[in-house]
């Protein structure tokens, strides 16, 4: 955790030049590390490890992760019901 005291935050208030080189360094931080196709690739990873612990959804859902333990594919049910 960041700990900031009143005088840097005067500091920033006083000097319109350190407050913009703040903001330009944040944007480009920012621009940097979140970008679409991190997000893209970090929910790929996301889903395929969660696929990886589902044994009869992987074969009919994430084939490329390698063939299920069941000859057969299996249907996942889904319901917005919780039935």
């Amino acid at each position: 955790m960041m700990v900031v005291d009143a005088s840097a935050i005067l500091a920033i208030l006083h000097s319109p030049d350190l407050a913009e080189g703040l903001v330009t360094r944040g944007r480009a931080m920012i621009a940097e590390r979140f970008t679409l196709d991190r997000m893209v690739r970090s929910y790929e990873t996301l889903y395929e490890d969660l696929l990886r612990t589902k044994v009869g959804v992987r074969q009919q859902y994430a084939p490329r992760l390698g063939p299920s333990r069941s000859a057969e594919p299996r249907v996942a049910h889904l319901s917005i019901h919780g039935h």
